[in-house]
């Protein structure tokens, strides 16, 4: 089940996506062949409600199909401004949007109204 390999990282420019969907009485890949032949599928997972949940692994241009911008956080001014973190957002269509991202420190912290210091966790 899954990757047999991890993606590349994306190259400049690009975005990784994983859409995952939730079915019901039997899993679901888009273009399930091509998927396959590109070893892009994810799962399937069951529960006992018979619910499948599998995905599908994406390259992404970002310059002709751009994030949806209510999920992007405030950008980091350098390396030292640096944090790992993830937005999310609901687009027009109802699609969910959940992005991991760099994000400003700086920024994080004007958001929530405080200007202490940000959590430094585990791979940030």
């Amino acid at each position: 089940m899954g990757l047999a390999a991890s993606p590349p990282p994306p190259q400049p420019g690009d975005a990784v996506d994983v859409d995952l969907i939730v079915t019901e009485g039997q899993p679901y890949w888009p273009q399930e062949q091509q998927a396959r032949a590109d070893n892009a599928c994810v799962g399937p997972l069951r529960n006992d409600a018979d619910l499948w949940l599998t995905g599908t692994v994406y390259r992404r241009t970002v310059g002709l199909y751009p994030t949806h911008e209510r999920a992007l956080g405030p950008h980091p001014s350098g390396r030292a401004d640096e944090m790992r973190g993830v937005g999310a957002a609901v687009d027009p269509d109802g699609l969910l949007w959940i992005v991991e991202q760099r994000l400003s420190r700086s920024g994080m912290a004007a958001v929530r109204g405080d200007h202490g210091p940000v959590h430094k966790g585990e791979g940030s």
